[in-house]
């Protein structure tokens, strides 16, 4: 599973314990899922992504620095974990679906 950091890398530890709780989620090196590989997006992960972003900066949600990770495909939508790596502990942002067609941003909850 990959994390990435918008301004600072999370140390090894903190990754480990963050990657039990998306286990399900995570497909074999060099594989994918089966929906993934049938259908042809219009949007890759990377530009759906920047459309979260956007659309916390729309909702007015800030926080000092942004963590997120790739959980996986629901049906044709992207899932984004997206939380704040605090010194002790992590707190989440929201989870947030992007239509791999329509680019449309919708939060899980």
């Amino acid at each position: 599973m990959k994390y990435r950091v918008l301004k600072k890398i999370l140390p090894a530890a903190v990754i480990f314990a963050l990657a039990a709780p998306t286990a399900a989620y995570q497909t074999a090196p060099g594989t994918a899922c089966v929906s993934e590989a049938k259908t042809k997006a219009k949007l890759t992960k990377k530009q759906a992504f920047k459309k979260v972003l956007k659309y916390l900066k729309k909702k007015k949600i800030r926080c000092k620095k942004f963590c997120w990770t790739y959980a996986g495909i629901e049906g044709k939508r992207y899932l984004f974990h997206v939380f704040e790596d605090m010194e002790t502990h992590t707190a989440t942002i929201g989870w947030y679906y992007v239509n791999k067609n329509t680019g449309k941003v919708t939060s899980m909850f």
